[in-house]
């Protein structure tokens, strides 16, 4: 009986230190404004994702966070990175795109240019038949 009482007591210290773990990751998370998700617990922990939903005082602790950071926007820092990349590709290429408006106008009124050219020069054909 003894190894048997030894082996609960040893399983009950590991299964409090994993709930340790996770409200500490959880309570951590929320001081830094990371938003709560069990994707990132999981990740941050080690731990399972069937773990935050199994374990009643450890799911209660998730959803408290969850309701804490209910209504708030999260900023993922890549996306940001992203974001201003795309905005600054945006700009670059409607810059480009405003030299190759012009470029068509300049081409346009040579073009005009050369046509009455080419119509004068074939009066000047008809006119000397």
């Amino acid at each position: 009986m003894s190894n048997f009482s030894k082996m609960l007591e040893v399983n009950k210290e590991i299964s409090t230190k994993k709930e340790e773990r996770a409200i500490r990751e959880i309570t951590k998370m929320l001081d830094n404004n990371i938003q709560v998700t069990v994707a990132e617990l999981v990740k941050r922990t080690g731990l399972s994702r069937a773990y935050f939903y199994k374990n009643p005082t450890v799911s209660d602790s998730l959803k408290k966070a969850r309701e804490k950071q209910r209504g708030i926007s999260f900023n993922h820092p890549t996306k940001v990175i992203l974001d201003k990349a795309m905005e600054k590709q945006i700009y670059v290429l409607k810059k480009e795109n405003e030299r190759y408006k012009d470029k068509i106008k300049e081409l346009e009124a040579e073009i005009e240019v050369l046509r009455k050219q080419a119509n004068k020069n074939m009066l000047k054909v008809i006119k000397g038949l």
